[in-house]
Order: structure tokens, then C-alpha cells, then sequence
């Protein structure tokens, strides 16, 4: 009886914890495009060299994230 108790607490523990780590994973993909402004001013560049920067970021996240995590 206390088996079953303990199942759905654990169940819910991992699902949170799930919950977290994709949130921070979203986080970190979308802070580039967040930060914009900040960017832009500390390096001057234009839309377009500001898009191939999120995109060369993009690509190397995709690339790299399957060894780091």
C-alpha cells in the first residue's frame, strides 16, 4: 500500500522536473532574440547581419545541445 502511495509522487517529481529543464531549455534559445537591443547596441550591425547571427546560433545550439545534454 505505501508503494502506491509513493508511485504518483515520484511521478509528479519527475514530470516537474521535466517541466523545468524544458523551460530553462526554451529560455535559452530565445534569449538571443530577447536581448536584441542590447546587442545591437553594445555591436553595431543591421537586421540582416543580426538574423545570420541568430541563425549561426540556432545551427550550433542544434548541433552541439544533443552532446551537452
Amino acid at each position: 500500500m505505501n508503494s502506491v502511495e509513493v508511485t504518483p509522487l515520484r511521478a509528479w517529481m519527475t514530470v516537474t522536473l521535466l517541466w523545468f529543464v524544458g523551460f530553462l531549455n526554451y529560455l535559452d534559445r530565445v534569449m538571443i532574440t530577447t536581448m536584441r537591443q542590447s546587442i545591437v547596441d553594445v555591436i553595431p550591425m543591421t537586421d540582416a547581419q543580426f538574423g545570420l547571427l541568430t541563425t549561426i546560433f540556432l545551427i550550433v545550439y542544434g548541433v552541439l545541445s544533443p552532446f551537452a545534454g
